[in-house]
């Protein structure tokens, strides 16, 4: 076994050899990354994400066409008064710009995350966007004949921007994540709004019978599956003092009542 001392002058001979012979010692290449800038980075996360949005269909104008093709609709886009888009896997609210004879559009079980792109939609009655991505009720303000809304199934925690719709007569709003009065407090301003239904979310809060007692127009009412239920001594009596309606759901009936007062008529309701 050759000794370390005899290693290092065989390296020595080796390196003036290679001296003589006039060949040069080429150093190791290093492998250079370029630092991407800060403009690169974010041209290709916007290409990522435009990636990400190809995926899925869109409500483009030839889709539209195809669609009013098969459903016998019209051709000429301002002339059809609905649509039935559900069921579709639609990520954007989006295209309806020349459809502005629209009275009820079927939106439901798709995947919005926001109310968006519906300002020409002057005429429209009904919107149906249950079962969809939805956290905020927002532009609407443009919707002024709409009478029904249904946005149950949601992930909305709070009831806001309904006030600007003066005819609002039907509200859905069950399966969704409200939970205390505060998140319901803006229904004293929907003035016209007369069936209510808010069942299945997370309410309770004593307070909201305050809330409900204060809208003018309320009719029918559902609370089913709410947990205010359980945790209010002589439920159907507090409701029935506080809440001025005609009609309100519990335990999947519906009782009718004449006012207020109803519990002199009814004094067995537990």
């Amino acid at each position: 076994m050759p000794s370390i001392v005899e290693i290092e002058n065989n390296d020595q001979q080796e390196e003036i050899t290679m001296k003589e012979k006039g060949i040069k010692e080429v150093p190791a290449v290093i492998p250079v990354t370029e630092n991407k800038t800060d403009e690169e980075e974010r041209k290709q996360m916007e290409e990522e994400k435009q990636k990400d949005k190809n995926k899925y269909p869109r409500i483009t104008e030839k889709a539209l066409k195809d669609h009013c093709k098969a459903n016998g609709l019209y051709r000429t886009p301002e002339l059809n008064d609905v649509l039935y888009l559900h069921y579709k896997g639609y990520t954007k609210l989006e295209g309806l710009e020349k459809y502005t004879g629209l009275k009820a559009v079927y939106l439901e079980c798709n995947g919005f995350k926001t109310i968006e792109n519906l300002s020409n939609q002057k005429e429209l009655r009904c919107l149906f966007l249950q079962q969809n991505l939805i956290d905020k009720l927002e532009n609407l303000e443009d919707l002024q004949v709409l009478d029904t809304l249904n946005v149950s199934n949601n992930l909305i925690t709070k009831i806001e921007n309904l006030g600007c719709l003066p005819v609002l007569n039907t509200l859905n709003i069950a399966h969704n994540k409200l939970v205390k009065a505060e998140d319901i407090e803006h229904l004293k301003e929907c003035k016209n709004l007369s069936v209510l239904d808010m069942s299945h979310n997370r309410l309770d809060d004593p307070a909201i019978f305050d809330v409900l007692g204060s809208m003018e127009s309320l009719r029918v009412l559902n609370l089913m599956g709410n947990p205010i239920i359980k945790h209010t001594n002589n439920y159907r009596k507090t409701l029935i003092l506080k809440v001025v309606c005609t009609f309100f759901c519990v335990k999947y009936k519906f009782f009718y009542f004449v006012n207020s007062f109803s519990s002199l008529v009814y004094p067995n309701i537990p």
